[in-house]
């Protein structure tokens, strides 16, 4: 029961048998609506959360991405973007299968989340894309935290298939630093990945050439910043 419907008259005996028979069918309508009105606004509340690893999605991101701006630019706290994407991710969808992939990706949320710090921000931007808001966060600290996250991946990655690895490629934007809005941090940290995704892509293939009897090149960074 979500609601009740009465109706009064002054005289005794006012409503008859048909009376009633349009206030129930009246009633099943009304319920109906409310219902669904109910589960709009269910749905409106978990728009903010991606269904597979139940971590923020884009929207909550940009909406928190927003807050912590303005709060950090004006206490001047340091606040840093990070944007990850997964290497080799895609030849575990090719090769064990989608729900596999899926199985993946919430063990590595559930990895880079045991790393957070409690006012860390992470959400999953879509595909094999992450992202993670630190505020407060010492220069000196970074490398650290990158090293965790990268090291929580690769712990995920091997808890569901030890046969297909996967990585972490992280890129980095720093408040005042690398740019003066969230969007040039995002845009900022997003090509950065980019170039740790094609740096690590060079070193594996500078690995293979070495095995084969090639010149070695310098193994690059996973991360840009």
């Amino acid at each position: 029961i979500v609601g009740e419907l009465a109706l009064y008259a002054q005289t005794k005996d006012a409503f008859s048998k048909e009376h009633l028979r349009i206030v129930q069918a009246a009633c099943s309508t009304l319920g109906t609506t409310i219902e669904n009105v109910r589960r709009y606004r269910e749905a409106e509340d978990s728009a903010g959360i991606d269904f597979l690893t139940e971590l923020p999605n884009a929207r909550s991101l940009a909406l928190h991405l927003d807050r912590e701006f303005a709060r950090c630019a004006r206490n001047h706290e340091a606040l840093i973007v990070m944007i990850g994407d997964l290497d080799g991710f895609k030849q575990v969808n090719d090769k064990l299968g989608h729900l596999t992939g899926n199985k993946l990706l919430q063990a590595v949320a559930a990895g880079l989340k045991s790393q957070c710090r409690g006012n860390d921000f992470i959400a999953r931007m879509g595909g094999d894309e992450f992202a993670l808001v630190l505020t407060g966060l010492p220069v000196l600290s970074t490398p650290e935290m990158v090293e965790r996250f990268t090291r929580a991946v690769e712990a995920a990655s091997r808890s569901v298939t030890e046969q297909y690895p996967v990585s972490l490629s992280l890129g980095l934007a720093r408040l005042g630093v690398d740019g003066e809005t969230p969007d040039q941090l995002l845009e900022v940290a997003d090509r950065r990945m980019y170039e740790a995704k094609t740096q690590r892509k060079m070193a594996a293939r500078a690995v293979t050439l070495h095995s084969d009897g090639a010149k070695v090149r310098p193994v690059t960074p996973a991360v840009n910043e």
